[in-house]
């Protein structure tokens, strides 16, 4: 089947309307992050010059991860700040899970096995680790929150951050059932821990 006229449209639609609405909304609630906008997704993987239908269905994925996420940061967009220090941080994790309906708990400072939160949801326990940082987050985050997982028998791992994750903490988290995450992909967890969409 020739989906490439379908393709061309999808093409226009996106640079011609959707684009420029995109970057209107972004101007608008003060909120824009270049590294992982929809776009870019395209660009990476020339989806509209050899579009097959999965990448298109990926496109789509994405575009309404990256809607959800402006529209979530729409309500909550003075919450994250580059001023917090690790325990705001830790707190903004904690309370942003509540508001997506997970029980939550941050952990006391020293003791803790690299947990800093700790979130239930259908009888199940979730232990993460929270990273502020100003470079990527390597594999010691993922190791702590293997051995954390452990301590507390918990059915599910995560580190969080503001930052991104090495190649080789990405590789562990995958061999160890990890989820790796920036603060705007909370929304996410849920669904990997559940199966369930949001």
């Amino acid at each position: 089947m020739d989906e490439s006229k379908w393709i061309a449209e999808l093409s226009t639609f996106f640079n011609e309307v959707l684009d420029d609405k995109i970057k209107e909304f972004e101007r608008t609630i003060g909120y824009y992050r270049e590294y992982d906008r929809p776009d870019d997704y395209l660009k990476r993987n020339k989806i509209f010059n050899l579009a097959t239908v999965d990448e298109v269905v990926r496109f789509k994925e994405e575009l309404v991860d990256y809607i959800y996420v402006l529209t979530s940061n729409y309500d909550q967009k003075s919450n994250f700040s580059n001023d917090m220090d690790p325990v705001q941080y830790e707190h903004l994790v904690a309370d942003t899970l509540k508001e997506l309906g997970w029980k939550t708990r941050t952990t006391k400072d020293s003791g803790d096995q690299g947990i800093d939160v700790i979130a239930t949801m259908n009888g199940k326990k979730l232990v993460i680790q929270c990273k502020l940082y100003s470079s990527n987050v390597g594999n010691a985050a993922v190791q702590e929150i293997v051995a954390g997982k452990a301590y507390e028998q918990a059915q599910f791992a995560a580190v969080v951050t503001n930052a991104k994750f090495t190649h080789s903490a990405i590789q562990l988290a995958k061999a160890n059932d990890v989820f790796l995450l920036h603060h705007d992909q909370l929304h996410k967890l849920k669904e990997l821990c559940f199966g369930i969409a949001r």
